[in-house]
């Protein structure tokens, strides 16, 4: 469906004169800066609080681990997955750290009712190397998310208690 949809598009342009498509994807040479990345982050977070704090539902904010910050002993195949990432990009893990710290600090400085902001980065450092959790730099398998589901479950209790 999406295939039809971007050739259709491609037509309209076409058909209206405007050319090709133009791509909207802009990539740079560098990174967002961490503070960047943070600030952006706390904008779109606070305009949904906001949303939600008009009816009256509080939010709960779950920052989850990745690869690049997770202090879990990696296996065999994580490792090689965050090896090939610091292949790509050199400092990869430490600009992660950078953007987590900037995150986290951002998020627990948001100081309004109705809100709660969990960090899960920690969650699976206790972990041993035979334990498999991530997919790739981001995703979980499903003890991954067994883990971080019920941690969630038990936060949202306790936020509407």
């Amino acid at each position: 469906m999406d295939e039809h949809y971007f050739r259709l598009i491609i037509k309209v342009y076409d058909y209206a004169g405007y050319g090709e498509l133009p791509d909207v994807t802009r990539t740079h040479s560098k990174p967002v800066p961490p503070e960047t990345v943070a600030s952006r982050l706390l904008k779109n977070f606070s305009l949904s609080w906001f949303a939600l704090k008009q009816k009256g539902i509080p939010h709960l904010f779950v920052l989850q681990p990745s690869l690049a910050v997770t202090g879990k002993a990696l296996t065999s195949r994580e490792q090689t997955v965050l090896n090939s990432r610091i292949k790509l990009n050199g400092d990869h893990v430490q600009y992660f750290q950078s953007c987590y710290a900037k995150i986290s600090a951002a998020l627990s400085s948001f100081n309004v009712d109705g809100y709660r902001f969990v960090s899960m980065v920690e969650i699976f450092d206790q972990l041993q190397a035979d334990s498999e959790m991530f997919i790739d730099s981001y995703h979980f398998g499903y003890r991954g998310n067994q883990i971080i589901a019920h941690k969630i479950y038990t936060e949202i209790l306790s936020l509407l208690k």
